[in-house]
């Protein structure tokens, strides 16, 4: 019996999300890997299914902010990220980070901007510290 790759099954989980939707095609991947007793295959299929998505223009950025994005934000933000990575879609992860004061940050592909006011306070200390040496 031939292994099945972790880039194989990526592409066969994202042409079953277009048809019945992610939920359903990630957990129909879960079961397949229990049942052939390779679910040690996930984190090297998660990295494919990234690569996969990204190739056919979906990508995913993660938006780390105090409190949770409003709908307007989101789709904001998803706009801004789809026009700068030449993007069909853009998928958001919100991650609510208690350790921001405010702003966000994103991540997405090989990409970070740093919009915390954390980084807007560092900056303007840097930059202030630098005028008085």
């Amino acid at each position: 019996m031939s292994k099945t790759s972790a880039k194989d099954l990526a592409r066969a989980t994202l042409e079953a999300a277009e048809d019945r939707g992610m939920k359903v095609a990630a957990s129909g991947l879960v079961d397949y890997l229990k049942k052939h007793h390779q679910i040690k295959m996930l984190p090297q299929i998660l990295v494919a299914l990234e690569e996969a998505a990204s190739q056919s223009g979906v990508i995913s950025a993660k938006v780390y902010s105090a409190k949770q994005l409003s709908s307007d934000e989101t789709k904001e933000i998803a706009a801004s990220i789809k026009k700068q990575a030449e993007a069909r879609e853009v998928h958001i992860i919100n991650i609510i980070d208690k350790e921001l004061i405010g702003g966000v940050k994103i991540t997405f592909q090989d990409k970070i901007i740093d919009q915390t006011i954390k980084n807007r306070i560092n900056k303007l200390r840097l930059g202030l510290s630098r005028k008085t040496e």
